[in-house]
């Protein structure tokens, strides 16, 4: 019955369609991409050591917790909506710099320039980036000077499958000499190409993750709590958080096979468009909660939806709004 009276009741409906559209929004911007595989977001854009990785790596999910806490500093005085559209366009300015880093990075990556014995069908790549993204090759290179490995130090060899730290032959191999041979150092990569813009990705990412924190991490939340009326509350909130995990499931499958799929860059993209059209729709349909008892903000929902975040409050809430009765 309840459940019904629900989706029957304009009102409660429209609410729950924001509601449910801010989560997914939440999760389509791809910040769980950027927090899941941040350590190889980080290698992917040319970060090679796996301890300056691992802190990076902190350093940077550390952001969206400075993010929570100056949001909850500023939703009561700012307001819920104006805090979100901030939010957003924090994300879109480092999503900016993340797409730009990794485009710059796969447009200039390393060639491979020197040619080995028994590379097999990994010798058909002609640079880093096209080695990297085959599962079976990875990118050996010298270390000591990376301005060198566009000369003729670069070479994609087969992964060794039994340990993937490895070149199954070559330079990079566990068998090598030059592996084992500390004047000669030999990098083995097989998800980063060395790169002069890692930083710009890195700066990017804790833009994200700071804006993120800011808004649309905490914020969504609050306003889900905000615009149900006390009767639907409950089931109004369980579909939206089902809504949130099931697109938090579905970012977090894809994101390995569209960085493939479509390239690192192209994928990052895809989450600017989402961020975009967002923003369009919470400054469209999002209205200000803050400072508003209940039934005024209950009242919102029972105007047009275009008109949400433009009009205030002329008449007495409806009364199938805010109670519910048998």
């Amino acid at each position: 019955m309840m459940v019904q009276k629900i989706f029957k009741t304009a009102a409660v409906r429209r609410a729950l369609l924001l509601g449910s559209g801010l989560h997914l929004l939440q999760q389509f911007i791809g910040v769980n991409a950027v927090q899941y595989y941040n350590s190889s977001v980080i290698q992917m854009s040319g970060v090679r050591s796996d301890v300056i990785t691992l802190w990076l790596s902190s350093a940077v999910l550390s952001c969206s917790a400075v993010g929570h806490i100056i949001s909850f500093c500023l939703v009561d005085k700012i307001g819920r909506r104006k805090l979100i559209l901030i939010s957003l366009m924090g994300i879109l300015i480092g999503l900016v710099f993340i797409i730009t880093s990794l485009f710059l990075i796969s447009k200039r990556s390393p060639s491979v320039s020197f040619e080995e014995p028994y590379a097999g069908m990994c010798s058909v790549h002609g640079s880093c980036n096209k080695c990297i993204l085959d599962e079976w090759c990875g990118f050996c290179y010298s270390e000591a000077n990376d301005m060198f490995v566009v000369n003729n130090t670069g070479s994609c060899l087969p992964v060794d499958k039994v340990d993937a730290k490895y070149a199954l032959t070559g330079r990079c191999s566990k068998s090598s000499s030059h592996s084992q041979n500390n004047s000669t150092p030999y990098t083995w990569a097989v998800n980063f190409c060395p790169s002069n813009y890692s930083y710009v990705a890195l700066v990017g990412m804790m833009i994200y993750l700071l804006s993120f924190g800011l808004g649309m991490g905490p914020v969504v939340w609050l306003v889900n709590a905000e615009i149900y009326p006390p009767w639907a509350s409950s089931f109004c909130n369980g579909a939206a958080t089902t809504a949130n995990w099931t697109a938090n499931l579905i970012v977090s499958m894809t994101f390995l096979s569209l960085t493939k799929a479509i390239t690192r860059h192209g994928t990052f993209l895809l989450y600017f468009s989402m961020a975009i059209f967002g923003f369009a729709l919470v400054l469209i349909f999002l209205p200000e909660t803050k400072d508003k008892p209940l039934e005024e903000v209950t009242h919102l929902f029972n105007q047009p939806m275009w008109n949400y975040s433009r009009r205030r409050c002329s008449r007495k809430p409806d009364v199938s709004y805010s109670t519910f009765n048998d």
